[in-house]
């Protein structure tokens, strides 16, 4: 694992080696839970080597979220559907993915509980992300449901 302190961004700010993610629906994946693993800054020789992505090189597990019996066949059904024919999640290989940036929301700060939520099913996953990307193009909006709740408002 590769854990130089190298800092990469993804959609909602820093990310690290360690850090938890949640993948949004692009690129051929569906909304998905992993974890980084490793970092390789865009234009090193680890990067071009693995990759033709332009930014940083972010290697992700994926297997870290596949938890319940109902989330692993979502994920056996949504391959399944994109290669035309039968997948085991062995056949995926979820356990090493290379993503961009772009297509990675930080939740390692999400509690326990949520991040159970987001391993349960693809709807769960979905509403995760919904809000996290609410929150970063709407402050006002959330401030002003929280102000109009007294203070309990959750997305």
């Amino acid at each position: 694992m590769m854990n130089n302190g190298y800092v990469s961004k993804c959609i909602n700010g820093d990310l690290r080696v360690g850090d938890d993610v949640l993948h949004l629906p692009v690129d051929d994946y569906p909304i998905m839970r992993g974890r980084v693993t490793e970092i390789y800054p865009a234009g090193s020789k680890e990067a071009t080597e693995t990759t033709d992505n332009p930014g940083d090189c972010i290697h992700v597990d994926y297997t870290v979220g596949l938890r319940t019996v109902e989330r692993i066949a979502e994920i056996k059904v949504f391959f399944s559907d994109l290669y035309n024919g039968p997948r085991t999640i062995e056949d995926i290989g979820l356990d090493d993915v290379i993503d961009t940036q772009d297509c990675l929301i930080r939740i390692s700060e999400r509690s326990d509980e949520e991040k159970d939520l987001i391993d349960q099913c693809e709807a769960n996953a979905v509403s995760t992300a919904f809000a996290i990307l609410t929150e970063l193009i709407a402050p006002e909006l959330i401030a002003e449901l929280d102000a109009q709740s007294g203070g309990s408002y959750k997305l």
